[in-house]
């Protein structure tokens, strides 16, 4: 029992380092500002994101070690899914509302647009859900565990 105290322990520990990392100096030269536009200093990007992943990651190693084949697969799908779907409809908003808007000049970095809309998406875990989504549907396809034994012809 108190080896989850423990766990717990070290999970906040990452945690706060994870946000930590938002007070680190990087080179100002590493930015996502370009002519798509302008958003938050990589750190506090990478921070949020982290804390994100950090903040998913007991849910996933849970589905992990207690959910059968089927159900890690079904729940992985889901989640790979929803992310994926949100980041289309990303797509679909910048589309629809940005390119419309933009010169010529800016008009050529939609992907790039698109990609900035993403990653500066702090308040929402996309990334951390879609990236958990991926892990439980691998983990269910290729974990030698939960594999189904195949039979061999006698």
């Amino acid at each position: 029992m108190r080896a989850h105290y423990f766990l717990w322990l070290i999970w906040s520990v990452i945690l706060w380092g994870t946000l930590k990392i938002a007070d680190l100096p990087l080179p100002p030269l590493h930015g996502v500002c370009g002519p798509w536009g302008c958003g938050p200093p990589l750190e506090a990007l990478i921070a949020c994101h982290g804390a994100w992943l950090v903040c998913i990651m007991p849910a996933t190693w849970f589905g992990l070690q207690r959910l059968t084949a089927k159900q890690l697969f079904q729940l992985g799908r889901i989640l790979t899914s929803l992310g994926l779907i949100t980041i289309l409809a990303i797509g679909l908003y910048e589309r629809l509302f940005w390119l419309p808007q933009a010169n010529e000049f800016t008009r050529k970095f939609f992907l790039q647009r698109w990609a900035f809309s993403v990653v500066t998406m702090t308040d929402v875990p996309l990334i951390a859900v879609t990236l958990s989504g991926m892990i439980m549907l691998f983990y269910s396809c290729y974990h030698p565990k939960l594999r189904k034994p195949t039979s061999s012809p006698v």
